[in-house]
Parts: C-alpha cells; structure tokens; sequence
C-alpha cells in the first residue's frame, strides 16, 4: 500500500504562536484540501455586531458566489466565535482581510486550519 506524507498547517492570528506544520500520514485515497477559518468574538457580540453585519453577511455572499466560500457561521449558545470553510488558504485569508468584524475588533483571535476530508 502506497502512503504519502502530507502538511497540516495551522495558522494562528492573534496569540503566541503565529505559524506551525504539522505532519501526517494518509494512506492511498483521495483526499480534497479545504481550509477552516475560526473566529473569537468579543464577549458582547451581539450587541456590537449590528453595525457591521450587514457588510460581514455580504462579503460572506459574494465569496460563496464565487466558490470561494463553503459554508459557515457562528457558534450558537453561547455566540462566541464562527466557523468558515473555504476551497483555498488565499481566500480565507482574504476573508479576514476584508472582514468589518475584524477590522472593527470585534474578532479578538482568529486562526485558519488546513482541512483534509475524504
């Protein structure tokens, strides 16, 4: 049986350790890359959030539009963070660039993980 090692990167924004790769072995299946952006909110989100959701919701609307975006959301119950999938680390992170929750603090870590699903 044929295995190949492959990179698992963690990118963390915002706390100690900005960069890591870690390895792992996959045995011979295909396996699709998809990269996992998770947000920390403040703690009074919801109360801050109306300004700029409007923006945030369609930024997430255009990046699905283009296939970029998968799917995500936020964390419910309580509503402190979000989980966004994505087809690449470029878009992910141009979601956090150009994300108004971000560039308006109400984010106070983020982080992007590479996913490998089967």
């Amino acid at each position: 049986m044929m295995m190949m090692m492959r990179a698992m990167v963690v990118k963390s924004v915002g706390s100690s350790a900005s960069f890591a790769v870690k390895r792992r072995m996959m045995s011979n299946v295909v396996v699709e890359t998809k990269f996992a952006l998770h947000y920390t909110y403040v703690d009074d989100i919801l109360e801050k959030r109306d300004a700029f959701r409007e923006n945030h919701i369609a930024l997430a609307r255009r990046m699905k539009a283009s296939g970029d975006l998968i799917m995500g959301g936020a964390y419910a119950d309580p509503v402190d963070g979000a989980l966004v999938l994505f087809n690449s680390l470029s878009a992910a992170e141009k979601f956090v660039a150009e994300d108004p929750y971000v560039s308006n603090n109400l984010v106070v870590d983020h982080w992007i993980r590479e996913w490998s699903t089967v």
